[in-house]
Parts: C-alpha cells; structure tokens; sequence
C-alpha cells in the first residue's frame, strides 16, 4: 500500500486514521447535506458516523491511501 502523508479529509477515499491510539485502514465518505463523516468497512457491517464537529475530537487522519500492490505466492 502506498500512503502520502496528510492530515485532513481531502475527498471521499481510502484514509490510514487513527482512532483511540490504533491505526486503521477505512474509506471515508463526506455526506454533504448532513455534515456526516461515514467511516466504512469491507466487511459488510454498518459503517460509523461521526458528525464532522465531533471528527476533530474523535479520529485523527494520518495519510491517503493513493495505490496498492497485490502481491500472489508463485
């Protein structure tokens, strides 16, 4: 995985956030009308949601997940 380095939400993505101390890999989405930050997961489950006046107090972004590689065991 390649991260560039920032610290506030560009645009909706892939985000390295910080959350109680531990880093974690989630997409985040901006639902605009609401002012709702949706913090989701590729499992399946429901997405979190902060509002954005709480984000500041809550998760920290730490980088911008701008490309992956796959590595397959020949």
């Amino acid at each position: 995985m390649f991260v560039a380095p920032c610290t506030d939400f560009i645009d909706d993505g892939l985000y390295v956030i910080s959350v109680g101390g531990l880093l974690r890999v989630k997409r985040l989405r901006l639902r605009v009308l609401d002012q709702i930050l949706s913090i989701e997961s590729n499992d399946g489950s429901a997405p979190e949601t902060l509002h954005l006046a709480q984000a500041d107090d809550t998760l920290r972004i730490c980088g911008r997940v701008i490309g992956a590689w796959s590595l397959k065991k020949l």
